[in-house]
């Protein structure tokens, strides 16, 4: 909160964050009416993440509250698929590494 919004209107301030709408519920107080994307106290939680299109081309997004997942092809993984993975094969009891 701002220092110089105290004793002024509770909205004064814009604390609604992501474009939400603040309305006065009391003369300290107030309520954030957000926009469809967003939920929370202040708007803060963003319900769809993957609007931002955080995974590579052709990765599916997955939305999680307030977070997200992308769904990795074979042979990589990290939040983004970013990081190549190992691929171990057994055969006739003997493991060789695939890099």
């Amino acid at each position: 909160m701002d220092c110089d919004a105290i004793g002024k209107a509770p909205c004064s301030a814009n604390p609604c964050g992501n474009e939400g709408t603040c309305l006065p519920t009391g003369e300290h107080s107030f309520s954030c009416v957000c926009s469809p994307r967003y939920t929370g106290q202040m708007c803060e939680v963003d319900l769809t993440p993957c609007v931002s299109r955080p995974c590579p081309p052709g990765v599916q997004c997955v939305n999680l509250h307030n977070d997200f997942y992308c769904s990795c092809p074979h042979g990589f993984t990290g939040k983004t698929c970013q990081l190549r993975g190992q691929l171990c094969i057994i055969f006739l009891s003997k493991a060789y590494k695939i890099s």
